[in-house]
């Protein structure tokens, strides 16, 4: 999975995975509409655009991608989620790893 980077300690992978999923979670509260769908994909580049406005809202809503764009025009940005949420050495490591998501999937289930 994190083939190309330093793997992180699995407690470190576990806390980040936590974190990233309490923001997603947030999500919940919003009402994600066609509009922030289409606001999203202006900004992806042609061929990404392409494939996931053929695949439509209904699966685009799922996307972390999505929901995180959804979430920072709302004001909750990630990058101060996790700073205030994770500890030191987890945020450091969030950071090193591109903000990666942890072992979260692509397409979030919250359980």
């Amino acid at each position: 999975m994190l083939s190309i980077f330093t793997n992180p300690a699995p407690d470190t992978l576990a806390e980040i995975t936590a974190v990233a999923r309490a923001y997603y979670r947030q999500s919940r509260q919003y009402q994600l509409t066609a509009t922030d769908f289409f606001d999203w994909l202006e900004l992806l580049p042609p061929a990404t655009r392409a494939e996931l406005g053929r695949q439509g809202f209904a699966v685009a809503s799922h996307q972390l991608d999505f929901l995180r764009h959804c979430l920072e025009l709302r004001g909750h940005s990630m990058r101060t989620y996790m700073m205030e949420h994770l500890s030191l050495a987890g945020y450091e490591q969030w950071v090193k790893q591109h903000q990666f998501n942890g072992e979260l999937p692509d397409s979030l289930v919250f359980s």
